[in-house]
């Protein structure tokens, strides 16, 4: 409930709370490539009922703006979610929250064929501990290249959201890849948008609530931008130093909460303070990512969880 949203000491003074939720499942997925135009599966049309739920916990009469990627699964989401809350207000299309462009890395369903384009066995053969490749090249990170999803290639690799295992990947080839300085552009603007319709409607009684139906890349990008103000730097955590690394350095790089991928059963929470609109402030506060739904309906979220 709103209510209960609105109790929690880093809202008190909300001026602004956005909900993000990812698409639900798109045709594909499942085998590791995925093209903007595929739209759900029968799975995640049903799927569809779970996110109802983060709707009907804010009170859809709250919502002031549905803001939805413009890719047909971000469309076929939100209006499933519109038709079963029945949702009244304005809905507004947006590039900003579409998916990071990846071309043949995203599109291509041969993973083999992609693995000898990029020359990505290559990582295989310098694993020096526990499945992990250290790179004296780019200030001495160890990483696991199975685990990050680079070889074998997978759909979620986090060359997508990383500067450093991006340089590693495509060094010396063209990426497919959105550049990053796009993408702090895309990020910029989507922030900006949704501080200017806040602070639109002036000194409002309840806090202006909108909710974002997006791409898991795109949203972690926001989440890093709202958190730490830099793109592709921090959403995922490497093993910092030559190693060899420790039992709890490994667990804790396999196991750490990531911004990303955002699943399609998790919630996260954006805001700005009162405070924020009147300094002109146009970047969102984070209060938490990748929420489960089950512990977003029960307030189990924020700095203390």
């Amino acid at each position: 409930m709103l209510s209960q949203m609105l109790s929690r000491p880093e809202l008190s003074d909300a001026a602004l709370i956005l909900v993000a939720l990812r698409h639900q499942k798109a045709v594909e997925e499942g085998q590791n490539h995925c093209s903007p135009s595929n739209d759900l599966t029968s799975e995640g049309q049903r799927d569809v009922s779970d996110l109802v739920q983060v709707v009907n916990h804010v009170d859809v009469h709250n919502l002031d703006l549905v803001l939805t990627g413009t890719l047909p699964r971000h469309e076929q989401t939100t209006r499933a979610l519109i038709a079963q809350t029945g949702y009244p207000g304005c809905i507004e299309s947006t590039p900003y929250l579409n998916a990071i462009d990846g071309g043949d890395l995203f599109e291509e369903p041969d993973r083999e064929k992609i693995a000898r384009k990029y020359e990505l066995d290559r990582f295989s053969g310098r694993v020096t501990q526990d499945g992990i490749v250290t790179d004296p090249e780019f200030g001495l990170f160890g990483f696991d290249p199975r685990f990050e999803g680079i070889y074998p290639p997978t759909l979620f690799s986090t060359v997508t959201v990383d500067r450093r295992l991006r340089d590693l990947m495509f060094r010396g080839r063209s990426s497919p890849l959105t550049n990053f300085e796009e993408v702090a552009r895309r990020v910029t603007r989507f922030q900006s948008l949704i501080s200017e319709r806040a602070k639109s409607m002036g000194s409002a009684q309840k806090p202006y609530i909108g909710l974002a139906v997006g791409s898991c890349s795109i949203l972690a990008f926001n989440y890093e931008y709202s958190r730490y103000g830099t793109i592709g730097e921090n959403v995922i955590t490497h093993l910092e130093g030559p190693g060899p690394y420790t039992e709890a350095q490994l667990r804790d790089y396999r196991k750490g909460k990531r911004l990303y991928p955002h699943q399609h059963e998790e919630v996260s929470v954006f805001y700005m303070t009162k405070k924020d609109l009147s300094e002109g402030s146009r970047r969102l506060r984070l209060l938490d990512a990748r929420i489960p739904i089950r512990d977003f309906l029960e307030e189990k979220y924020g700095h203390s969880h």
